[in-house]
């Protein structure tokens, strides 16, 4: 796996900031979001830190320039890219770094998938950012289009394309995957959306999300590979009716995703290690909460929950990471139970989109692997 985060600029770095309990959430001076009262402060959000990619930022633009009587350096985020660029700049290095961990060349494998999950299709209406990361993709792996499916599936997508891919290698219909997603919820244009349909958390509204952005790569194959890696026990995903309705959400098609996703893992006996795709808003909270007791109900519930030592919440870490926030899980869930520092064998990850795609994976030890 590769992944680049506001956390760290590689898997190893993102995986031991995440696992060390530190956030990294920043302004951004050059977006404002009101709060009760109106008066602006800057946004917070999860912003990866691409200028150590070209060694770092410039000696006056570090902190204390005011002591050296220097004019103050241009924040970092007027440098932040209203097009594809950025996502490029993130998915590269990734892609790069999941592909060597996996002893891969730089090139699709012969009858091998690849997928590219990216953020809901009405935040890109002109497809501008596919196209762009498309064309990159096929610089960079030597390929055609015909190797490359598109989908804008957001939050679930990820965990949703897993289970596709979960079926096709056990059916024997492709011997591998590489699954990649990128998102930036930071750029001009998408934050000021957030910020204008005031879903950005402020100093006074805490029913809103932090957005954030990532890139993660994973790469998929079958078990009998001398990489390590953890297999995939179960795999489900289901349709929400009630989204873009007036009907309230009781969380039925996530309850069905790991309803699916359990059915796949005869084994499970004790409640799993949870990796949620939680973004901070109440909602979404809600249709965890009445989705997992139906689901997961029969298993050990004494202590578990919300805060729990068996739940984990990567976006109080990073924000809201949006279409790559299922890839981070599952390299979370799969590097833990890889290292032994999970405190169940089982890890169970989901995710819910902004539309109606509710997906869910069961990794443990005991099919494909990451």
């Amino acid at each position: 796996w590769g992944a680049v985060t506001s956390l760290g600029l590689s898997a190893p770095a993102t995986l031991a900031a995440w696992r060390g309990g530190i956030a990294r959430i920043s302004s951004i001076a050059t977006t404002s979001v009101g709060d009760h009262r109106g008066e602006p402060e800057p946004a917070q959000v999860g912003r990866a830190p691409l200028e150590w990619f070209a060694g770092g930022p410039e000696s006056a633009q570090w902190p204390g320039h005011e002591a050296w009587n220097q004019d103050l350096p241009l924040p970092y985020e007027t440098w932040i890219d209203d097009g594809p660029h950025r996502l490029q700049a993130m998915l590269q290095p990734a892609l790069e770094e999941a592909l060597q961990a996996a002893h891969l060349p730089v090139a699709i494998p012969l009858g091998w998938h690849l997928i590219l999950n990216l953020d809901e299709a009405d935040h890109d209406p002109q497809g501008d950012d596919a196209r762009a990361l498309v064309e990159s993709l096929k610089k960079m792996l030597r390929c055609t289009t015909d190797h490359i499916s598109i989908y804008q599936d957001g939050r679930a997508g990820v965990v949703a394309a897993l289970g596709r891919v979960h079926q096709a290698m056990a059916t024997g219909q492709c011997p591998g995957a590489i699954i990649a997603a990128v998102s930036s919820l930071i750029r001009p244009t998408q934050l000021q959306r957030l910020v204008e349909s005031h879903t950005v958390r402020t100093s006074t509204l805490h029913d809103a999300r932090v957005p954030g952005e990532a890139a993660a790569v994973l790469v998929i194959r079958p078990m009998d590979t001398e990489s390590p890696g953890v297999p995939v026990l179960g795999t489900g995903s289901a349709l929400e009716e009630t989204v873009g309705t007036d009907r309230p959400n009781i969380g039925a098609a996530l309850s069905k995703a790991l309803r699916l996703a359990r059915a796949g893992d005869t084994a499970l006996s004790e409640r799993p290690v949870v990796i949620t795709d939680l973004d901070g808003t109440r909602r979404r909270a809600h249709e965890w909460l009445l989705a997992s007791p139906r689901a997961l109900g029969d298993l050990a519930w004494d202590d578990t929950g919300i805060g729990s030592d068996l739940e984990w919440h990567p976006a109080d870490a990073c924000g809201d990471t949006a279409a790559a926030a299922g890839a981070l899980t599952l390299i979370r869930a799969a590097a833990d139970l890889c290292d032994g520092l999970t405190p169940t064998p089982r890890a169970l990850v989901w995710g819910a989109s902004d539309g109606p795609l509710r997906a869910a994976a069961i990794l443990g030890h005991s099919a494909g692997h990451l």
